[in-house]
């Protein structure tokens, strides 16, 4: 199975697909904008980075 984790610049990881929970908690009132990175790993646990931004 694959794992997904996004990241932001910071490296602090906001979601992981592997914990039941996310580690980050977004107050519903507030956009969250910036660049993070999601990396997905494939089977052999190569991790590809992909950048997402929220502006």
């Amino acid at each position: 199975m694959s794992q997904v984790q996004i990241v932001d610049v910071q490296g602090h990881i906001l979601y992981d697909s592997k914990k039941e929970l996310s580690t980050y908690v977004i107050p519903t009132n507030q956009w969250l904008k910036g660049i993070y990175f999601m990396s997905t790993m494939d089977d052999s646990g190569r991790p590809y980075y992909h950048k997402v931004v929220i502006e």
